[in-house]
């Protein structure tokens, strides 16, 4: 077999760079490394890939998301396939490529080549894709903490290898965040890393102190804590879980003892039950033993700021709590921080209806494009127009969102303006898309018409020029669905 790397090919370290720009010259002997030996030569992204396909090899997850399936066949599927056996072997490989401190911190200092933003927040399936749709428009990348559990940091009795029957559901829900981050894994956006604290003794412990003094000395977090707490509690998957795997006999209880009988009969009230489990992301059927369930906002404050102290990056959370955390240890004078720090914080709370529809698919098209670093100029600017030191608070959160809805609102006067522009010359609409620049004269009775048409065609290649430099020159413009679709 031929296990040469043509030099134009990907390089297998996963680094999304061709292999003469990447490890050609280092002479790694790819086709004889162990599995271990391999990940100690790869990037993020090609330990994320790496680790992808095994789950896919483990729950034969490219049948299951197959396009033919209904969202609910494809449901059902993944349920009956999160087994204890497949498990116990999603769970064992994760030392493989992950093996040790050194491997860990060579491949986080990689990263600091980049832009990045480590997500520290809401982690539920369903709830991560709009924080990539905002903050990948300008980071190189995002990166995540693995809501997997490591087997090597949790004691026996809760290990997800010795116990997988009891990590059904816990598993269930990683897998479906591993599955929407998927796509943005493959495109080099999205990184998904370790806790730290599993290669280093005594980190997990000293970021806790570090966390619980700043908790009790200053009561606005206790406050704050209690309104997060008050505020997600109906929509928690964790609360979701527990109550869904509670036993039938519980639930009749409960029927029973709120007088639900005079509204639906056991039956219906069973069936009723069957149906949200069958819909949850949050509950196996497969479980027959207690399910272990915990919730992670992907690393504490202080844990956070040591994977930013080795990646280069800054925090980017959806976490009122986090970002007071921020704020205070900010003013004790305990971190340093760049414009995207207080920026990112501003940007996840502003309200601009606009940013809601743009999707993976634009965000890549911006890169390859290469627009990024004119959307990262643009908010640069506009930030530092609206923010008092570069501060977050609410009152930034409100000037950044009134400063980008203006800002939009001048792309799109613009737009229409360039459109205007070349109906001038065609008349509908409908012909602006197709028309190409360019005249032919037959004989030298087209003269007068030949100039007329020149004269044309120089306004129409002025307009489409404008067009094709639209989003340099007018950044906002990226945030309106009509001008995403013509750069596409």
């Amino acid at each position: 077999m031929n296990t040469k790397i043509g030099p134009n090919q990907e390089c297998p370290c996963g680094s999304n760079r061709k292999f003469k720009k990447c490890c050609k010259s280092k002479g790694i002997p790819w086709a004889g490394l162990s599995p271990e030996g391999f990940a100690r030569q790869q990037t993020i992204r090609g330990k994320n890939i790496m680790f992808f396909n095994h789950l896919a090899s483990c729950l034969n997850l490219w049948d299951i998301i197959d396009n033919s399936r209904t969202p609910q066949e494809r449901m059902s599927a993944l349920k009956a396939a999160m087994t204890p056996e497949a498990v116990a072997d999603i769970h064992n490989a994760i030392p493989t490529f992950w093996p040790d401190r050194d491997d860990f911190y060579r491949a986080l200092t990689l990263e600091c080549e980049h832009s990045n933003g480590l997500y520290v927040g809401t982690y539920e399936a369903g709830k991560v894709a709009p924080v990539l749709n905002r903050h990948s428009m300008y980071h190189d990348s995002i990166i995540f903490v693995d809501p997997l559990l490591d087997p090597r940091a949790v004691i026996d009795d809760l290990n997800p290898v010795i116990h997988p029957e009891q990590h059904l559901a816990v598993t269930l829900h990683a897998v479906l965040i591993w599955i929407e981050l998927g796509p943005w894994i493959e495109a080099g956006i999205v990184k998904v890393i370790r806790c730290p604290s599993v290669f280093n003794d005594g980190l997990y412990e000293q970021c806790g102190l570090a966390g619980k003094r700043r908790y009790e000395q200053h009561a606005e977090l206790q406050r704050c804590m209690e309104a997060e707490l008050e505020r997600t509690a109906d929509s928690s998957a964790l609360l979701t879980a527990k109550a869904l795997s509670d036993p039938d006999e519980r639930w009749l209880q409960m029927y029973k003892d709120e007088g639900l009988a005079e509204k639906w009969t056991e039956q219906e009230f069973l069936s009723g039950l069957a149906g949200m489990r069958a819909r949850s992301p949050m509950y196996s059927p497969s479980q027959s033993e207690p399910q272990f369930l915990h919730t992670t906002t992907g690393a504490s404050y202080e844990m956070a700021k040591h994977i930013c102290h080795h990646t280069g990056g800054h925090i980017v959370t959806d976490s009122i709590y986090r970002i007071r955390e921020m704020e205070i240890d900010r003013k004790e004078g305990n971190v340093v921080e760049d414009i995207w720090s207080q920026f990112s914080l501003a940007f996840q709370n502003v309200r601009l209806k606009s940013l809601d529809g743009i999707k993976l698919d634009d965000t890549l098209k911006l890169r390859q494009d290469g627009y990024l670093d004119s959307m990262r100029s643009f908010l640069r600017k506009t930030w530092r127009a609206t923010a008092s030191s570069e501060d977050y608070s609410s009152e930034s959160v409100e000037d950044l969102g009134a400063e980008l809805h203006e800002r939009v609102r001048e792309a799109n006067t613009e737009w229409k303006q360039i459109d205007q522009n070349l109906l001038k010359w065609f008349g509908t609409e409908s012909f602006i898309a197709g028309v190409t620049v360019g005249v032919v004269a037959a004989n030298t009775s087209w003269l007068p018409m030949a100039s007329a048409a020149a004269a044309a065609a120089i306004n129409v290649y002025q307009s489409r020029q404008q067009r094709s430099d639209f989003v340099h020159r007018y950044p906002a413009g990226f945030f309106l669905q009509p001008i995403r679709n013509e750069l596409r």
